[in-house]
């Protein structure tokens, strides 16, 4: 999973218009981690505006993968926190996109409970 979007964790933007969209199309149609789901948004960019798969670890038990570099996100949260009491769009994208996405998975694949695992560092930004 994680060696595929390794120049997309670095330069999501820059990569993706490197890159085919044949092969951006293909690498999103396999199982990503939520820091590549996010990604775009930490640089501020457009959205993926496909929702890969998550993995199949049972019939009513999905993951999406972590990965360490999940803390560059949750610094860009740290950063922006403030800007959205001043009603900054990429603040506010950037504390709701985790949000939109789960609500994007319930959708998708009929979701009752969303669970998220978290750094503790995510929890004392509130």
């Amino acid at each position: 999973v994680w060696a595929k979007e390794n120049a997309y964790i670095e330069d999501f933007k820059a990569t993706r218009e490197q890159r085919p969209i044949e092969e951006f199309n293909e690498l999103n149609q396999n199982v990503r981690s939520i820091h590549y789901l996010l990604t775009p948004t930490q640089e501020g960019t457009a959205e993926i505006g496909i929702l890969p798969p998550p993995v199949m670890l049972g019939p009513n038990l999905h993951l999406i993968p972590g990965r360490l570099t999940m803390h560059f996100y949750e610094e860009k949260i740290s950063s922006r926190w403030s800007d959205v009491y001043q009603g900054a769009p990429l603040a506010i994208r950037t504390i709701t996109r985790i949000r939109r996405l789960a609500d994007e998975y319930a959708a998708a694949y009929g979701y009752d409970y969303i669970i998220m695992d978290t750094s503790p560092s995510v929890l004392s930004q509130k």
